[in-house]
């Protein structure tokens, strides 16, 4: 805390002793006749700034070698070797072995190995801490699918996939911090371990008969170790189901003996550039995206030097934000003459106006405010292809 503050109401002096929240939020906090007043100043919170250009030479290589032992039967053995000069570490990736059994229609594949990974630029220039001292973080990968071709333009990719992550770059806990936050953001250090796996769906159709879309699925479990207990939480990524479909319908007009006559009427020359007009080549298309609620942890709010805080003992990312949903919608219309090519795009994001929260701004009243994503939005406009 480095600010005290005093409330009060017009009708009653400024008190002079400490107030509890539950009078605070009952007869302060909606009142908006409400007095704030700083009373004194504790201290000035210390800053950090950053002022670092990095300096480093980053190296590597790969090789990987295939063979068949038998017809049907694909083995690939490789591994890959990174150096970063600035921490002073190579990361050495051993081999992995990604056998593959495929007849005509169908593929089966498995694949699994230890990938590393050096700390991010952020983290290395930086001065919390000693960024020189960060280890390469890495994760022990397993993976194991088909591949199915449903028809000849329609194939179909199923994945099982288990990751298990450690040495992660994570802020340092703070032990005894009287209830506040329990994160020293001065310090990084390799604290971070967790684990992921899910299961993902993909089905793709190429462009064929006028037609062209891809479906994919996914559904997966991300979590941490919370170092203060050793139990697993949810990471802010992990969105639970995730779902995204694409289609499109193009057809080229200037196959039609009737476009060929229609396109040299004088109304037609007029109204070419409306949306659903046609065109030598005319597309429409949509894509339709749903993401499971992101996980968050709540924050509370200390009236007495008006900041919000995470209580140290409180579990992360108990809360969900709500689901993310969105459907856009293009039409393009494409227009061929002798030197130039014209193309007009009509794309409107976020179709039914849909509410997607983003996330909470917390206000320095008490409030907090929702962030939300994008709402409807057309947007048109033209290129020139010469």
């Amino acid at each position: 805390p480095t600010t005290i503050y005093g409330y009060s109401l017009p009708s009653e002096p400024l008190p002079d002793t400490t107030i509890s929240s539950d009078e605070f939020y009952l007869k302060y906090f909606n009142d908006p006749n409400t007095i704030v007043t700083e009373l004194y100043t504790l201290g000035v919170a210390d800053t950090i700034k950053t002022n670092a250009i990095m300096d480093y030479r980053k190296m590597g290589g790969f090789l990987h070698v295939s063979f068949h032992p038998i017809r049907n039967l694909e083995i690939i053995a490789g591994g890959r070797y990174d150096h970063l000069d600035l921490p002073g570490k190579a990361v050495h990736r051993p081999a992995l072995v990604y056998p593959i059994i495929s007849v005509e229609v169908l593929s089966l594949n498995f694949s699994a190995g230890r990938y590393f990974q050096p700390p991010f630029n952020h983290y290395l220039n930086s001065v919390r801490g000693a960024p020189s001292k960060l280890k390469n973080y890495y994760a022990d990968q397993a993976v194991i699918g088909l591949e199915y071709f449903l028809t000849a333009d329609t194939r179909l990719t199923l994945e099982v996939f288990k990751k298990e992550y450690d040495d992660m770059v994570t802020f340092e806990m703070l032990e005894g911090s009287d209830g506040r936050d329990s994160l020293n953001i001065y310090n990084t250090i390799n604290g971070g371990s967790g684990r992921s796996n899910g299961i993902e769906l993909f089905i793709q159709k190429k462009y064929s008969k006028n037609w062209y879309g891809s479906l994919a699925w996914s559904h997966s479990i991300a979590e941490g170790v919370d170092p203060r207990s050793d139990k697993y939480y949810p990471w802010i990524y992990d969105y639970g189901d995730v779902v995204n479909v694409i289609g499109g319908y193009k057809v080229r007009y200037t196959d039609y003996d009737w476009y060929r006559q229609f396109r040299e009427n004088v109304w037609a020359k007029s109204f070419s550039w409306l949306p659903f007009m046609p065109s030598d080549e005319f597309e429409i298309s949509f894509k339709f995206r749903f993401m499971g609620g992101r996980p968050y942890t709540p924050k509370t709010y200390d009236h007495r030097v008006r900041d919000w805080y995470v209580e140290s003992s409180q579990p992360w990312n108990t809360a969900r934000y709500e689901p993310y949903l969105r459907l856009d919608l293009m039409l393009q219309q494409r227009f061929y003459f002798k030197r130039v090519n014209m193309v007009v795009f009509w794309d409107f994001l976020n179709v039914f106006n849909t509410d997607n929260p983003w996330e909470y701004i917390y206000l320095a009243d008490g409030k907090k405010e929702m962030y939300w994503q994008y709402k409807t939005m057309p947007i048109g406009g033209m290129i020139l292809e010469f």
